[in-house]
């Protein structure tokens, strides 16, 4: 037939769906991050939203962490969860919860120190104002990564659907809450 030898359709179509599913998941959580420009753009003028998004583009930086340590931990515990008992999946979620609390506040302090002096550098004083912006928003290294870890979790469980509703609602809930 037409299928590559070699290759099973039924892991390809499991694949496909699955990777459908994540996608929309990942729309949501990009809208997500760029919501509150659009509307901050939308309230106060361009000027503001150029202060914001001046700030936001470093923290959004060290939220690559969070993508990488995901990236790195995800297939490990997809194989536990698939081939251990339930206990050592559960040490493995709670391990790597703990890994990104510790990231994200390490990501936090970093920002929060040399933030500043980036944005001095690399933008200029006519962005002055983007600091404080950017030490407020620092705060949210916390929830994104284990948002981020969440999703992982999720996805390890076969529950990618779940993850992407709660992406989808997070972005209604921003966009009503503003």
């Amino acid at each position: 037939g037409w299928w590559p030898a070699g290759w099973d359709a039924g892991i390809a179509r499991k694949f496909l769906r699955l990777g459908g599913v994540l996608m929309v998941g990942q729309v949501g959580i990009l809208l997500l991050l760029r919501a509150d420009t659009v509307m901050i753009e939308q309230m106060r003028g361009q000027a503001e939203a150029g202060i914001y998004a001046g700030a936001t583009r470093f923290s959004e930086m060290a939220y690559m962490l969070a993508s990488m340590a995901v990236t790195i931990l995800l297939p490990k515990l997809a194989e536990r969860i698939a081939h251990s008992n339930e206990a050592h999946a559960h040490e493995l979620v709670r391990r790597g919860s703990e890994l990104m609390v510790t990231l994200s506040l390490l990501s936090c302090g970093c920002l929060c120190i040399a933030g500043p002096l980036v944005i001095r550098l690399l933008l200029g004083p006519g962005y002055a104002a983007s600091i404080p912006v950017l030490l407020v928003h620092c705060l949210s290294a916390l929830p994104y990564f284990l948002n981020e870890w969440r999703h992982a979790v999720l996805v390890a469980y076969e529950r990618a659907t779940t993850s992407a509703c709660i992406s989808w609602f997070g972005l209604v809930v921003n966009v009503g809450l503003n």
